[in-house]
C-alpha cells in the first residue's frame, strides 16, 4: 500500500500542471526511480519505518495525507543514506559516484568543482575548461593530462592543494569553479584510482564556458603602504615590539604572535557555516535583522531544507583557540590586540561578518583571560550576547 503512495505522490508532482520548484521536479523523479528498484525501495521503506518507530498504519496514514512530507522525506534519506543533496536549482550534490548514487541521479544535472588560479579566468569565460595539451603530451606520474579534472569536493586537504599548486605554477590567487555536468560526460580520474581521493574525482573531455555556473576566488588581501600586515608590529612594550604574522586560506586563518623574536602565542579561527544553528543561534539572527550586511548576497533565496528551518548565508567565523604561552605577557594589550588582527585580515578578505567565540561552538575550558578580552570586544564593537558583527576595519 505504502508504494502506491508512493508512486500516486510522483505522479501528483510531476502533472504537466503542477507548479513546482526545480527541487521538487527533481525529488519527483527521485520518487520514481525508488519506487521501480527493488533494493532503494527497501532501504527507503526500513528507513521511514524507523523514523516512524516501526508504526507502519502511522506512517501509511500520515504519509498518505501528505505527498509534500513524503518527498521531504526522501531528502532526508538521500543525505543520510548516500550523501546526496538537491540543491534551490534541482541539480545533484554527491560525495562519490557509487551504485546506489547511479541509480538515484541517472544522468541528470549534479555539481563538480575544478580548482585551479584566477589567472586563467578570462580564458575561461571565453572557451571553458579546456584540456592541457602540454601536459598530455608531457605526462608525469600526477597529473597525466588525461582531461579536464572535476571532484565532488568543493573545499578541504586536496583542493586546496591542487590551489595551491595552480597559485604556485601561474600565479594569481586561488579559485574554484562550479561546473553543472552529467555522469555520461565523466571518466574516472586514471591518476588517483588507487587512492582514496580517487572515488571523488574525474576527468571530462571540455566543458563549456556556460556550464560554469559559479565562481568562488579566494583573494588574499592587498595592502598598501603602512596597512596592518604580516610582521608589521602590533605594538611597543619596554622597547620592544610585539608582531603577528598571519595565514589565511579559504575558509580558516591563523595569527602568531611574536615578542621580539620569541612566539609567545596565537590563535587559529574557522569559517562557521550555518552560524544560526550553533549554541548563539538567536544572538546570530538579531545581528543578522539590524545588520543584513553580514550575509553574502547569493541571488537565490535562503535554503530551507526538510526540518522547515532557513539555513542563511550569513559569514562567520569562529575561533578554535587563542592562547599566550608567556605569563609575564599577559594584561598587557597583547591578546586583544591579536583578536582585532584576526578581525582586520578576515574582513579584508570577505568583507563584514559575524565573530564567534569557542563557546558558541559548544566548547568549554575559555580561560579567565579570553573571556575578559572577548566581553572587551563585546563592549567596543556592534554584538549580541558573545556575537560580534564586524562591520569595518578595526
Amino acid at each position: 500500500m505504502l508504494w502506491l503512495t508512493l508512486f500516486a505522490t510522483a505522479a501528483a508532482f510531476l502533472e504537466p500542471g503542477r507548479d513546482l520548484t526545480p527541487q521538487e521536479r527533481t525529488l519527483a523523479r527521485v520518487l520514481l526511480r525508488v519506487h521501480n528498484d527493488a533494493a532503494l525501495k527497501a532501504s527507503y521503506y526500513a528507513w521511514l519505518l524507523d523514523l516512524y518507530r516501526g508504526d507502519e498504519a502511522d506512517l501509511q496514514a500520515t504519509l498518505s495525507k501528505d505527498d509534500v512530507l513524503l518527498a521531504e522525506h526522501l531528502e532526508e534519506w538521500m543525505m543520510e543514506e548516500a550523501s546526496i543533496g538537491v540543491d534551490g536549482s534541482g541539480r545533484f550534490l554527491i560525495d562519490v559516484l557509487d551504485p546506489m548514487t547511479r541509480t538515484i541521479i541517472e544522468n541528470d544535472d549534479l555539481i563538480l568543482y575544478h580548482h585551479t588560479n584566477s589567472t586563467i579566468l578570462p580564458t575561461v569565460s571565453e572557451l571553458g575548461l579546456i584540456v592541457n595539451l602540454k601536459r598530455r603530451h608531457n605526462p608525469t606520474e600526477m597529473n597525466s593530462g588525461a582531461g579536464v579534472y572535476l571532484t565532488t569536493e568543493g573545499s578541504g586537504c586536496a583542493p586546496q592543494g591542487y590551489m595551491n599548486a595552480a597559485t604556485r605554477k601561474r600565479g594569481g590567487s586561488p579559485a574554484t569553479l562550479e561546473v553543472v555536468t552529467r555522469v555520461s560526460d565523466l571518466q574516472v580520474d586514471p591518476d588517483d584510482t588507487d587512492l582514496g581521493v580517487g572515488r571523488r574525482q574525474f576527468v571530462t573531455p571540455w566543458v563549456a564556458p556556460e556550464a560554469i555556473v559559479n565562481l568562488h576566488e579566494w583573494v588574499a588581501p592587498v595592502r598598501k603602504a603602512g596597512e596592518l600586515g604580516p610582521n608589521t608590529p602590533l605594538m611597543e612594550n619596554d622597547g620592544v615590539k610585539v608582531k603577528y604574522r598571519v595565514r589565511t586560506i579559504s575558509n580558516a586563518i591563523s595569527v602568531s604572535v611574536y615578542y621580539g623574536r620569541k612566539k609567545i602565542g596565537g590563535m587559529n579561527a574557522f569559517v562557521e557555516m550555518y552560524p544560526e544553528q550553533n549554541a548563539c543561534g538567536s544572538d546570530v539572527w538579531n545581528l543578522l535583522e539590524r545588520y543584513p550586511q553580514v550575509e553574502k548576497d547569493t541571488g537565490r533565496p535562503r535554503w530551507v531544507p526538510s526540518d522547515g528551518v532557513p539555513r542563511t548565508n550569513t559569514r562567520a567565523l569562529q575561533v578554535f583557540k587563542a592562547f599566550i604561552t608567556d605569563e609575564t605577557k599577559h594584561n598587557l594589550g597583547i591578546g586583544k590586540a591579536m583578536y582585532v588582527a584576526m578581525m582586520d585580515e578576515w574582513f579584508k578578505m570577505v568583507g563584514p561578518f559575524l565573530f564567534m567565540p569557542m563557546s558558541c561552538g559548544g566548547a568549554s575550558g575559555t580561560s579567565s583571560d579570553a573571556q575578559r578580552v572577548w566581553a572587551s570586544l563585546t563592549r567596543e564593537f556592534p554584538s549580541s550576547g558573545d556575537v560580534v558583527a564586524v562591520l569595518k576595519r578595526p
